[in-house]
């Protein structure tokens, strides 16, 4: 971190708290193998959470400005599986992953004393169908759900942005070929934003505006 003052030809500061770590993730694998066909299912599980604060001071030409950050991050991912050994065969993966950051900023003295807090996520899904047939030939059938979401809040403000969107299609055909996305934004001030878009076979089918923003809605 850098911090400029113009009005100051040096600025000290120091570190007054630090309990930044080392990541400790966890794997759990509930893996089996079927003696006759060599077929391997079973789940994945990984999981991490942490938590920190980092705190320090500044001297300014306009005072001491003291802050704080306040931090926990939690993530996580299941896979299930089924992995035939042998063809025709079968493949199956299907995903459940979370990811959750909350960021607490407190700053005290100066010109920007107040408390903001960020909340975001990104939630995902994948499910993935694979059939392989005694000749190598293929085909594809997959799933995707994921999202990004944030608010941001401090005093006298608060804004929620919102990503999302949900697709499938089929390899190597059209054939259930679908998407679905939509962005939305508000705030406190009363600004809002929203936009849906649909698609099926690989054509856009339909367009929403301001679903939310209205009283109404």
């Amino acid at each position: 971190m850098l911090y400029l003052d113009s009005r100051s030809t040096q600025v000290t500061g120091a570190v007054t708290q630090n309990t930044i770590g080392m990541p400790s993730p966890s794997i759990n694998a509930a893996l089996s193998t079927d003696p006759t066909t060599g077929t391997v299912t079973g789940t994945v599980t990984t999981t991490s959470s942490r938590q920190f604060v980092l705190a320090g001071w500044v001297k300014t030409s306009h005072g001491r400005v003291q802050t704080q950050v306040a931090q926990k991050i939690d993530f996580s991912n299941l896979q299930q599986f089924v992995s035939p050994q042998a063809l025709p065969e079968t493949f199956i993966q299907d995903i459940q992953q979370s990811t959750a950051i909350s960021s607490t900023t407190k700053v005290d003295g100066g010109r920007g004393s107040g408390e903001t807090t960020v909340r975001m996520s990104w939630p995902l899904e994948m499910d993935l169908t694979v059939n392989i047939d005694q000749f190598g030939g293929f085909s594809q059938i997959g799933r995707v759900k994921q999202a990004y979401n944030r608010v941001d809040s401090n005093d006298d403000f608060s804004s929620l942005v919102s990503n999302s969107g949900e697709w499938a299609d089929t390899f190597p055909t059209r054939q259930g070929q679908s998407g679905a996305q939509r962005f939305f934004f508000s705030d406190s001030e009363g600004r809002c934003f929203s936009r849906a878009l649909s698609a099926a076979g690989g054509v856009l089918t339909s367009i929403v505006d301001g679903q939310g923003c209205g009283d109404d809605d």
